[in-house]
């Protein structure tokens, strides 16, 4: 037997330990689930890229994969304009510039670093650009 005083705190202290780890399973099960549907979502965003008749492009296709579409010029010496482009997609529930942002923060020099980011085509270069830029790896 122990004293009533002593068990009473002990039980409170079982108690906080019971909440705490229901609250814990609470947290995984609704990342688990969360991620199931980021699976679903992700597996929906590639099969629409991947029946994407490129001969025969909608504006209706167009805004299922892009957000946004900006178009800019820029002028020789001669005073030529070339068109620039820059695609903001859309991924999962998000852009591409949104995940720039929850990543680095959200700067126009980041969003400009990452903007040139866009024509590399493997994570060693990415990452080199990152680095340069005083930002971390990928």
């Amino acid at each position: 037997m122990i004293d009533e005083d002593l068990y009473k705190d002990q039980m409170k202290e079982l108690n906080k330990e019971i909440s705490e780890v229901k609250a814990d399973l609470s947290r995984l099960e609704r990342v688990s689930e969360e991620k199931k549907h980021q699976i679903e979502l992700y597996e929906a965003y590639k099969k629409a890229i991947q029946e994407v008749d490129i001969d025969n492009l909608t504006n209706a296709v167009l805004k299922s994969i892009f957000y946004k579409i900006y178009v800019s010029y820029t002028k020789d010496s001669k005073g030529n304009k070339t068109p620039t482009l820059r695609f903001v997609y859309k991924f999962l529930d998000s852009t591409n510039d949104d995940i720039i942002i929850s990543q680095y923060g959200d700067t126009d020099v980041n969003l400009r670093i990452f903007q040139s980011l866009y024509r590399y085509k493997n994570e060693e270069e990415i990452n080199k650009t990152l680095a340069e830029n005083g930002l971390s790896p990928l």
